[in-house]
Formats: structure tokens, C-alpha cells, sequence
């Protein structure tokens, strides 16, 4: 559409939806994401782009239940957004970007605006491990302090603070929150999980796809699928949304097997707009549940060698639709779950 408004002469202010929407959640259209998108297309000729006219960003304040909370929503993206608006594709430096980010921080903080500071890094959202699992934290940004809990509660500056890898040989929810001064970031959760291998099934099924149902205004959330007595699989070669683009309330249900080339840890990841839940057996693996924009979640589980049962549940509630899969084996490298690695 760009294209064809460019050729026709029309100017534009461009203000994508998962880029540049202010009121999605910081994890759905974080300040990376803002700072790096390109306005204008690689393949757009000097004269195509000289209709793109500046960016724009949404907050819908439906939803915004105060001035601060529009603030925490607003910054820092914002200046990533000023930062792409008046800086050339070729002259930008998100390293050098986020070094000049930390005055502004001290800005933001005299200014009193509330701001957004992501949530501690370096963990999945479910870590498994057999024996022992070595967790290392980091924080969002240069000079915070992180402190943790692992009793369930939510953590503070009366917690445990963190100063070197954390090691774990039992089941905990560990909890993290990292400070800049008075300043917090989000609160992150991740269940470190203790497991025993998951034993293969003595089946061959056939490589390459996988079964799907799939039902229209059935349901309002993936958590509430429920698959009917009767109910009809289609053979597909993909676990996507194919076949339903536009659809509001869509609900799917992908069942089949995945392969697991060897003994060890493995790691499946969704992204799904709206929600999605990844099953391996009875084993829930990867919570990505409830309506939201296009979210990444993941999980770990500990399989044989060999054939194991999969079940994805998926619904899109809106009509945007989207739904990827991946896997990561052990000392592997992060794949599309599909081809050989499923089967029906």
C-alpha cells in the first residue's frame, strides 16, 4: 500500500501498528523494537521516499487510568521515536543511543515523568533442569541494583540482592526487580524447574505435518478451548493461522507429535496475536495465554529420544491473527517448528 501511494504522488506520515502503538504493553512494542524499526522501505527509490512526510506514534487512553500511567507508557519510546524521526537510517547507532539515554533518564527524573524501565534479563520464562540449574541476572540498565525472591513474594529493596549467579537444585518461582534509585523496573516471574525425563512414545508417525481444528466463535481466550466430541482435523505442513486471515475469534487446536533427535533440554518459544498454549504430552511447557498483541513466551522441558506427543492450542480474538513455533534442541541452534521435527 505504501508503494502504490507513493506512486500515485500521495504524501504520508507512517505509524505501524506493532511498531509505533504506544498503548501496547512494553514487552509487545518494546523501546528496541521502537528505535530500530526503518519508516522507510529498503526498496523505495529517492523519489518514492520523499512522500514518507515524518512518523507518528498511537496512544489510545482508553485504557490509561491516570496521567502517569500515559507517561509509563509514552517514555522512554518516545525518543527512540524522536530519535528515528530526525536521524537517517545510516546515522543511527543504537549502542551509542542507549549511552546518551542514560542523561536522559536523569532528565526524565527531574522532569518527574513517570517512565518504563524494562524487567531483568538473562533467564527464560521457565527454566528446566535435571540436577542443577545456574540462573545469571542483568540488569535493564548500567547501574541498577537487582533483588530477588524465591518464597513467592514480590520483591523489594528489603529482598535478597543479587551479586552473583544464583544456583538452584529444587523446584522455585523466582522473582526479580531491579532499581535505578527510587526508580523500579517490571517485576519478572520464572518458574526454575526441577524435571525427570519425559519418555518417548512407540509410534512413526508420518514426518512433515501435523493436524489442526479449528472453530469460529466458539471460544473468547485460548485458555477456554475445549476440543468438541466430534471434532474434524485437517492435515497441514505449517502451525500458523493459514486459511483464517481477517477472522475474529478464531480458535485452534494443532495435534500431532514433535521429535526430539537426543536426551537433553529442550526449548519451544510462541508468538502469537492473540494467545497460545504449548503442550509436549501432559506436560504444559509454554504459557503464552490470554488476548494480547503479537507476544514471545517460552519454556523448557527435558525429553528422550524420540517421538513425543504435541498439542498447541491458539486463539486470535480481533482479526489480526498471527502464530509462529519454535524449538531450540540441546546445544542447538533456534528452528521453525515444522518439517521433520513434527509429525501426525
Amino acid at each position: 500500500m505504501r508503494d502504490i501511494a507513493a506512486n500515485n504522488g500521495n504524501d504520508m506520515v507512517l505509524t505501524p501498528c506493532f511498531e509505533y502503538y504506544f498503548d501496547a504493553q512494553h514487552d509487545v512494542t518494546p523501546f528496541e523494537k521502537v528505535y530500530n524499526y526503518e519508516p522507510i522501505p529498503e526498496e523505495f527509490t529517492k523519489d518514492q521516499a520523499k512522500h514518507i512526510l515524518g512518523i507518528q506514534a498511537n496512544l489510545w487512553s482508553e485504557m490509561i487510568p491516570n496521567f502517569k500511567r500515559l507517561q509509563y507508557m509514552a517514555f522512554p519510546r518516545m525518543l527512540a521515536l524522536a530519535e528515528t524521526a530526525w536521524t537517517s537510517k545510516d546515522q543511527k547507532d543504537h549502542e551509542d543511543f542507549q549511552k546518551r539515554m542514560l542523561l536522559q533518564y536523569d532528565r526524565l527524573d527531574a522532569l518527574d515523568i513517570k517512565y518504563h524501565i524494562p524487567s531483568v534479563s538473562g533467564f527464560k520464562d521457565k527454566v528446566a533442569f535435571l540436577d542443577k540449574a545456574t540462573v545469571e541476572l542483568h540488569a535493564p540498565l548500567e547501574g541498577m541494583e537487582i533483588y530477588y525472591t524465591t518464597d513467592g513474594s514480590v520483591p523489594t529493596k528489603e529482598s535478597n540482592k543479587y551479586t552473583d549467579a544464583l544456583e538452584f537444585t529444587e523446584t522455585v518461582t523466582l522473582n526479580t526487580i531491579a532499581y535505578r534509585g527510587d526508580i523500579d523496573s517490571d517485576t519478572r516471574s520464572a518458574i526454575i524447574e526441577k524435571q525427570t525425563y519425559l519418555e518417548p512414545v512407540e509410534i512413526s508417525p508420518n514426518a512433515g505435518s501435523i493436524k489442526r481444528w479449528a472453530g469460529v466463535k466458539q471460544f473468547s481466550v485460548v485458555d477456554d478451548i475445549v476440543l468438541p466430541n466430534k471434532a474434524m482435523f485437517t492435515s497441514v505442513n505449517n502451525i500458523d493461522f493459514t486459511g483464517h486471515d481477517g477472522k475474529e475469534h478464531v480458535s485452534m487446536v494443532f495435534k500431532g507429535y514433535f521429535y526430539a533427535e537426543e536426551d537433553g533440554l529442550f526449548e519451544f518459544a510462541t508468538k502469537s496475536d492473540d494467545g497460545s498454549l504449548l503442550y509436549i504430552g501432559d506436560k504444559f511447557v509454554v504459557d503464552n495465554g490470554g488476548n494480547h498483541s503479537a507476544m514471545e513466551k517460552n519454556g523448557m522441558v527435558a525429553l528422550k529420544k524420540g517421538w513425543h506427543p504435541l498439542t498447541i492450542k491458539y486463539h486470535e480474538a480481533t482479526g489480526g491473527g498471527s502464530l509462529d513455533v519454535w524449538y531450540t534442541a540441546p546445544n542447538g541452534d533456534k528452528k521453525v517448528l515444522k518439517g521433520p521435527a513434527i509429525g501426525e
